[in-house]
C-alpha cells in the first residue's frame, strides 16, 4: 500500500540564517503512522494545523526536543504542518536557555515573529550575530574532529564538550557522527543507485561496515531503507548541507 506523506523543504536560501523551511502534509487516505525525523541535532519550531483544509486552521507553535537520536512524530490524515528547522546551538541562542531544559511536549511561543514559519526566519536573519561557539559547532557539522575543532577556534577540549553539551545535548563527537552520515545520505540522495563505497570515502567513514554501523545505530534502519525514504520524501533528512 502507498504511504500518503511528504516531507519537503524550500529552497530559499536560508542557510546563511541557521536555519531552513520545511513543509509535510498528508493526505485523507494516511493511516495513523509515525513520521521518523532524522538524528542530526537540530530543533525545529513547528506550526501543526488541525486536520481539515489549508485555510481557517488553528495553528500553535513550539520547538521539539533537539534530535539526538531518531525521533517520530505521529501522523494521520489530512495532517499538516510547516517548520523552521534551526541548526544546533541556535534554540540557546534564540531562547536563552538550554535544548535540554525543553519540555518533551515543546514550548508555546507568543511572539508576533513566530506567527510563521517566513517571519520566524527574517527576524533571525536580521539579529544573526554568530558566536565563536556557533562557528566551532559549524566546523563540527562540516566534518572536522574535535581535536581539530579546539585548535583551530583556541578553545579546551573540556570547554568545547560544556558547552556543546549545553547548547545542543550531545557530545562534539555525537555531534560529528550524526552531520557525517547525514552528508553521506546528502551525497546518496543525488542519485537512483548511489555507489556507497565512494560516499563512504567521501565522508571519511574506514567502510561501509563502519557507515552501517552509525545508520543502525542513529536511526535504527540501513543506509539503502534511509536512501529510499529519502527519496520517497518519507524522513525528515535536510537536503541542506
Amino acid at each position: 500500500m502507498a504511504t500518503h506523506w511528504r516531507y519537503r523543504e524550500l529552497a530559499l536560501g536560508l542557510k546563511l540564517a541557521g536555519a531552513w523551511i520545511w513543509r509535510f502534509e498528508t493526505h485523507e487516505e494516511t493511516r495513523d503512522a509515525l513520521f521518523p525525523i532524522f538524528a542530526d541535532g537540530c530543533c525545529d519550531v513547528v506550526w501543526h494545523g488541525a486536520q481539515g483544509g489549508a485555510q481557517g486552521q488553528v495553528w500553535r507553535t513550539y520547538s521539539l526536543p533537539p534530535t539526538i537520536t531518531g525521533l517520530v512524530l505521529p501522523i494521520g490524515p489530512n495532517t499538516r504542518m510547516a517548520g523552521l528547522r534551526l541548526l544546533p546551538g541556535q534554540v540557546h541562542s534564540l531562547f536563552g536557555r538550554s535544548t535540554a531544559s525543553i519540555p518533551p511536549q515543546g514550548l508555546v511561543l507568543d511572539d508576533p515573529k513566530w506567527a510563521s514559519p517566513e517571519t520566524a526566519h527574517l527576524a533571525m536573519a536580521a539579529n544573526l550575530n554568530l558566536s565563536q561557539l556557533d562557528l566551532a559547532l559549524q566546523s563540527l557539522m562540516a566534518g572536522d574532529g574535535p581535536a581539530t575543532t579546539c585548535e583551530r577556534f583556541n578553545i579546551s577540549a573540556r570547554t568545547l564538550r560544556r558547552k556543546v553539551q549545553s547548547m545542543t545535548g550531545c557530545s562534539p563527537k555525537q555531534l560529528q557522527r550524526m552531520w557525517r552520515l547525514r552528508r553521506a545520505l546528502f551525497l546518496a540522495g543525488q542519485v537512483e543507485c548511489p555507489d556507497w563505497s565512494d560516499t563512504e570515502h567521501q565522508c571519511g567513514y574506514a567502510d561501509q561496515a563502519h557507515l552501517n554501523r552509525d545508520s543502525r545505530a542513529l536511526m535504527d534502519c540501513t543506509p539503502t531503507d534511509l536512501h529510499h525514504l529519502l527519496k520517497q520524501g518519507q524522513v525528515a533528512v535536510s537536503s541542506n548541507t
